[in-house]
């Protein structure tokens, strides 16, 4: 399956106030790349990605600020070359822990397939093909 890995795409870090969140990582050095929204049932999630020295950060501000059940570390996420072919081989490898029955495909960010599932930590690691 490690074929299918290509890198390291973002790292997700919840926010409490997005706007502080900006200015901290601009004083490090980062620079807005993208900015989406993503409906969800209690509104809309801003997600803001960040350039800060080579590593892309990507900064989650939830619809109602609140303190996460997840940890400031939301996720880490991995670009794959083929989303279902990387699903089909972790599966395969006796890994079975996806949140969802099928990836999710959006438009943000130029379009997007991503699938999350689970370590035996409980962390969350996130497929993530973009477009070609």
């Amino acid at each position: 399956m490690r074929e299918h890995f290509r890198g390291l795409a973002h790292i997700g870090v919840m926010t409490k106030n997005l706007e502080e969140s900006l200015a901290f990582y601009r004083l490090l050095g980062g620079v807005e790349t993208d900015r989406a929204t993503l409906p969800t049932p209690e509104g809309n999630k801003t997600l803001v990605l960040m350039d800060v020295g080579g590593i892309v950060v990507e900064l989650i501000a939830p619809p109602v600020p609140a303190e996460s059940v997840e940890g400031v570390v939301s996720h880490f996420a991995l670009y794959v070359d083929d989303i279902d072919a990387a699903h089909d081989a972790i599966v395969a490898a006796g890994i079975d822990t996806f949140q969802a029955p099928k990836k999710n495909e959006s438009s943000i960010f130029g379009g997007v397939a991503n699938w999350f599932f689970t370590g035996p930590n409980g962390e969350r690691i996130e497929l993530m093909e973009m477009p070609k």
